[in-house]
């Protein structure tokens, strides 16, 4: 099992709808593969934690590499991991179109499964980061 992040930007034509609707296929394809995690979406960029299978992941992430809807996909974070931190997360979205993504939930997750708070941390510096327009 591998946990990892990746960052990138959404396609200029990207609409409100596009991202929820990568939500939902996202919550359906996951829950079949045993793939969970959330998605960040923030300021025309995507923050995307995932965990599940190794293989899967590889298999995911060429997919999402290949995706036309967003570019510059970058993995921020990939390690090892002993079990799900999100198991009842299939594809949570923490989106916002305005201002910053409600993260409490996410913290109260993070807060006892990252004592070391580095997911945490990439999630604060992306949402501190330049909006890419």
């Amino acid at each position: 099992m591998e946990r990892l992040i990746y960052t990138s930007t959404a396609a200029e034509n990207l609409s409100s709808p596009d991202v929820f609707a990568i939500v939902a296929q996202s919550e359906r394809n996951n829950s079949a593969s045993g793939i969970g995690g959330f998605l960040i979406h923030s300021g025309g960029r995507f923050l995307q934690l995932l965990e599940g299978p190794a293989l899967r992941l590889e298999a995911l992430m060429a997919e999402i590499e290949a995706d036309a809807r967003h570019h510059g996909v970058e993995v921020i974070y990939r390690a090892p991991a002993e079990e799900t931190w999100f198991p009842d997360w299939d594809m949570k979205p923490l989106i916002s179109f305005s201002g910053t993504p409600g993260l409490e939930e996410l913290r109260e997750v993070l807060a006892e499964k990252d004592p070391s708070g580095e997911i945490m941390g990439h999630v604060l510096s992306f949402l501190e980061g330049p909006a890419p327009r």
